[in-house]
């Protein structure tokens, strides 16, 4: 359903772009403004989705690949200064007033992937015995008192085959695996809604003995974002830099949510990069997004050196981004995926 920020931009857009646009589908395309596009006049490749009551504007260049939020700054850049009128100006506020209020990092689409899925994961849960369980164990291990409410808030999956009937997803796994996967393991959802990283909570009781096993809930051949990230809100016109929290695992982001960052949703970012890819969950994150204003802040696991992070991210050193480095320094511990009492923190900037 459109909304009035919709109907404005679409207005916008035509006032402009009236003979050079196709409108098909709620996207608007036209002519790459940055790439120039292909040489035949009659070729476009710039497709901008026009947005909805709960999506934001976003733009996607299939021959150059620019992409992200389709902001007022990025219309400024394609509509000649000398061409902007009143009329233009007051439907640009109307429009950032819109993308602010509508930019949930747990449901923003990845622009035009082929995969672009939208999971119920927040409903009622029929087997309440099963997910205390679980939630017991994360509870536990975190020193938390989060609810199962406020668990599934943070996209985490109790209970496989309710999550994939609630869907009307067909199983990618044998029925064994999925039985008990379903009665000992609870899952992480990720960024892009395709993929859970499940975590063992009774591996003495399951016949799957390894910690973790990772499910895929769509066509295992589809590219997916295979990170854990907790729903914050972004506002992308904001002056303050969004801020982006990566480390190994989904306990210790969930534990630096909880125990270091007061759970502050706005304008922060918390993912799991489900191993030693610091440098490529980043740059999902500013690829698929168009994050510009950021910096970041990882919490390495003890074995990785200081050393051993630069090699990952000096990339993101060229292009100036500030960029934090969280230890936890109490002695015994190898992360932060432990209760608020055993971390001791310390940071560092490169």
């Amino acid at each position: 359903m459109k909304d009035q920020a919709t109907y404005v931009l679409q207005s916008l857009l035509e006032r402009h772009f009236k003979n050079e646009m196709t409108i098909r589908n709620g996207e608007a395309i036209i002519r790459c403004p940055f790439c120039g596009d292909s040489s035949a006049s009659h070729k476009a490749h710039f497709y901008i989705k026009l947005g909805s009551e709960t999506e934001a504007p976003l733009y996607h260049c299939f021959k150059c690949e620019a992409k992200g939020l389709f902001t007022p700054d990025i219309i400024r850049t394609i509509i000649p200064d000398q061409e902007i009128t009143q009329k233009d100006i007051e439907d640009l506020q109307i429009i950032a007033e819109s993308i602010t209020g509508k930019v949930n990092f747990s449901k923003m689409r990845i622009g035009y992937h082929k995969i672009s899925r939208s999971i119920k994961y927040n409903y009622q849960i029929s087997d309440i015995d099963l997910a205390k369980k679980k939630l017991g164990y994360i509870n536990q291990r975190l020193g938390l008192s989060m609810s199962i409410e406020e668990a599934q808030k943070n996209k985490i999956v109790f209970n496989l085959k309710e999550l994939l009937q609630m869907n009307q997803l067909s199983s990618t796994a044998l029925p064994g695996i999925i039985e008990d996967i379903n009665t000992h393991f609870v899952g992480f959802l990720s960024l892009d809604n395709s993929y859970l990283i499940m975590r063992n909570t009774e591996e003495s009781k399951s016949y799957i003995k390894s910690r973790y096993y990772n499910y895929e809930l769509f066509n295992k051949n589809l590219k997916h974002i295979r990170n854990y990230c907790i729903p914050t809100q972004i506002d992308v016109l904001s002056k303050d830099p969004i801020k982006i929290h990566v480390a190994e695992g989904c306990f210790d982001i969930l534990s630096i949510f909880y125990h270091l960052r007061n759970q502050n949703r706005q304008n922060n970012i918390y993912i799991a990069s489900n191993g030693k890819g610091y440098f490529n969950v980043v740059r999902t994150l500013i690829e698929s997004y168009g994050l510009e204003n950021i910096e970041i802040h990882y919490y390495p696991d003890k074995d990785v050196s200081n050393k051993e992070l630069s090699h990952y991210i000096q990339k993101l050193i060229v292009l100036n981004i500030p960029i934090y480095i969280h230890r936890n320094n109490y002695k015994g511990e190898k992360d932060f995926g432990v209760s608020k009492d055993r971390i001791d923190e310390i940071v560092c900037n490169i």
